[in-house]
């Protein structure tokens, strides 16, 4: 009722798949600033230079934003600011209490049990809070069952578990894992079951999913790939499935033997959690969760509550501005935005379509602006591991304050933005090396090159640097982006090597894919070359308070820094694993390596540099040398 009398300054119409969305270069603040089909058709544009297009899943409109949109191309039911004075403070009071009540919820149910989850499967349980305290003295007390036998049976025990001997209860459970299986099956108790949970990602194929998948169920015939292929399809998408539970050995189970785990037989329990994680285990590579029922039941929950809070904000300005005074950076945003990318799919949707409603509050948007950065390490490290996919995650958001020129500047003063993105970009790649026989290079065919998961680091660089004057503070003495942004480009040397092939071998039949990696990560990391030195020694600062504007090098020391303390150590490492030949008769020229260049000649006239080169043709070589290119 109060949002229906009250009217919305700012649209923040969530844009769903193939929707019309209409751009006014006319109006707009920059390209990502654009407008509905609703507001645009209600809006004067005449003579203005417009152009639709069809929307994929995320972004908002922007009318009524007068720092995204010319106040005069707004529609008519948007772009008036109403006062927060126009709601009752017990309403004010009374919202304020009910979202913070929400948001610590949040945080400390949801957020914890999916990064605990997580763990169960990542081989780091000892972390993992939500097993402490799981057991006490004595056995039975340890696991003891508070609830009643129609309970129990509804709780599954795998077979592989059960302690007597018609099963495999004589194969003995490793001593190292005995202690994280036996805390497994005593939380599976307390937790009303336990159940593995698949998460999607976009770095493995669907027929590879689905090979794990069979490799999980096993070869029965009762798992055709018709089954498995729907089984993919489902997981892509809602984000996350659940292919694995206690309900699954029901039928080899007699009732002593799921008594024996309800009753807190300790080798059963045991037994227990080493089957769960044995089974996850057998899909390894791809993201899982090890989930109780009472936590994904959390999930289901978690989802309504978002939806309701996004309702409650987007029904008026003064309620949307409580609602955004109500979760605060640190306690609230952080954690949630450090579990992002393990979130289920809806909960997902249901989070996001909240931030962007907030958005419309600028003091949300910094505050958002600043928990974006603060975990943006910890969530690069984790989508260069293969978890997330990238439509789905926070990255989306970056572009509603990253191309703002106050929040930018904020960012890069405060909380090191700079830095940050360059740690990230550098291990990021890292993830990617690989031993070739003499040293570590980046592989090619690594996920991280073939699926590009250094992509939101350099889209963010190029927001970054997109305002005037930020390039000029990359390569400051008192910053460490441009000693990582030189790793990187070291780390790219000499990528996918290749080598000769003598015409006794024939032509080549197959084709390596590695090249494609390569050729991707080339050209972006070369994108952002005439960004970052787009500047004179004369522009002035955009941060003009930050350290980093103290120490600010001339072109001149920034191409004695790049080549003393990037080609010359790289040279040098090379030089170390480098291997000539002799000159002798016996070996084919094509086999031999010069122990040295030849001296230049220039007064004679002749040749400066021999014709072939310095490497024989029986070793790899690559054409992939950032480092130098972004040194010339």
């Amino acid at each position: 009722e109060v949002g229906t009398s009250i009217p919305r300054r700012v649209c923040q119409f969530p844009f769903k798949r193939n929707d019309i969305v209409w751009v006014c270069r006319t109006c707009q603040a920059d390209e990502t600033c654009v407008l509905c089909h609703k507001c645009y058709k209600q809006s004067n544009h005449e003579g203005h230079d417009v152009a639709f297009y069809h929307a994929q899943a995320g972004g908002c409109c922007d009318c009524g934003d007068p720092d995204a949109w010319d106040p005069s191309g707004f529609c008519p039911h948007h772009g008036t600011t109403t006062a927060k004075e126009a709601l009752s403070p017990h309403t004010v009071d009374a919202v304020q209490i009910i979202v913070k009540t929400v948001a610590e919820w949040l945080v400390e149910t949801l957020c914890q049990e999916t990064q605990q989850a997580h763990l169960r499967t990542s081989h780091d349980i000892d972390n993992d809070t939500s097993l402490k305290d799981v057991h006490s003295d004595s056995p039975q007390q340890q696991t003891g069952y508070s609830g009643s036998l129609m309970a129990r049976r509804e709780l599954v025990f795998c077979s592989e578990a059960a302690s007597t001997s018609k099963s495999r209860g004589d194969q003995p459970v490793p001593q190292s894992d005995a202690c994280n299986s036996l805390q497994l099956g005593g939380l599976a108790r307390q937790g009303q079951g336990i159940y593995l949970v698949l998460h999607a990602d976009d770095v493995h194929t669907k027929q590879q999913v689905s090979q794990s998948l069979r490799q999980l169920f096993g070869g029965s015939s009762y798992h055709p790939d018709s089954l498995l292929n729907k089984l993919v399809t489902s997981l892509q998408t809602h984000g996350q499935l659940v292919v694995w539970g206690t309900m699954e050995v029901l039928s080899d189970l007699t009732a002593s033997q799921r008594l024996l785990w309800a009753d807190g037989d300790v080798e059963a329990i045991t037994r227990f959690g080493a089957a769960m994680l044995e089974r996850a285990n057998r899909l390894d590579g791809l993201t899982t969760s090890l989930s109780t029922r009472l936590e994904l039941m959390n999930e289901q929950r978690a989802v309504a509550v978002l939806e309701w809070l996004t309702a409650l904000a987007r029904s008026c300005d003064p309620l949307c501005q409580t609602v955004a005074e109500s979760i605060l950076p640190e306690p609230h945003l952080v954690p949630m935005l450090r579990a992002d990318l393990l979130l289920l799919s809806r909960l997902t949707k249901a989070w996001h379509s909240l931030l962007l409603t907030l958005l419309a509050v600028p003091t949300f948007k910094s505050h958002l602006a600043a928990a974006y950065c603060d975990t943006y390490r910890h969530v690069t490290s984790q989508y260069a591991r293969g978890i997330g996919v990238l439509e789905r995650s926070g990255y989306t958001l970056s572009v509603q304050f990253l191309n703002r020129v106050t929040y930018v500047v904020d960012l890069v003063q405060r909380r090191d933005l700079l830095g940050k993105l360059g740690k990230s970009l550098y291990e990021t790649l890292a993830v990617a090396l690989s031993f070739d026989g003499k040293k570590k290079r980046l592989d090619p065919n690594h996920f991280v090159l073939t699926h590009r998961r250094y992509s939101p680091c350099v889209s963010d660089l190029k927001c970054v640097l997109n305002v005037k004057g930020m390039a000029r503070l990359f390569s400051s003495k008192c910053g460490t982006f441009l000693s990582d942004w030189l790793a990187s480009l070291a780390l790219a040397q000499w990528m996918d090597g290749l080598m000769w092939r003598t015409f006794t071998e024939g032509h080549v039949e197959t084709e390596p894919r590695g090249w494609v990696g390569a050729f991707n990560a080339s050209i972006s990391l070369g994108s952002l070359f005439e960004r970052l030195l787009c500047w004179d020694d004369i522009d002035a600062s955009p941060a003009p308070d930050s350290p980093l504007s103290s120490q600010v090098p001339t072109i001149v020391e920034l191409t004695q820094v790049c080549l003393f303390d990037g080609l010359v150590p790289w040279q040098e490492q090379e030089t170390e694993h480098y291997q000539p030949t002799s000159n002798a008769i016996t070996l084919e020229d094509y086999k031999k390596a010069t122990a040295s260049l030849p001296y230049a000649t220039v007064h004679t006239g002749e040749a400066l540099a021999q014709a072939a080169l310095p490497l024989p043709h029986v070793s790899q070589w690559s054409f992939h040398l950032p480092l130098h290119r972004f040194f010339a």
